[in-house]
């Protein structure tokens, strides 16, 4: 597997894992229409996390 699929692969599962977390986590402001520009911020972060684990196992597979 290349770097760039496991770029790919890692971007996929972070835009579902983090789109969940997302929903989970800030369901109350999606309800209200109250968007505050701290909690867009969190949002996105909160991709980043799925993102990095992904792309971290991915890289440290040993291939037997």
């Amino acid at each position: 597997m290349t770097l760039k699929s496991k770029i790919f692969l890692a971007m996929r599962i972070a835009l579902v894992v983090g789109t969940i977390l997302g929903i989970i986590n800030h369901y109350d402001m999606f309800l209200s229409g109250n968007y505050e520009t701290s909690r867009i911020v969190k949002i996105l972060i909160t991709y980043l996390v799925p993102f990095s684990v992904s792309l971290y196992s991915t890289t440290r597979i040993k291939h037997n």
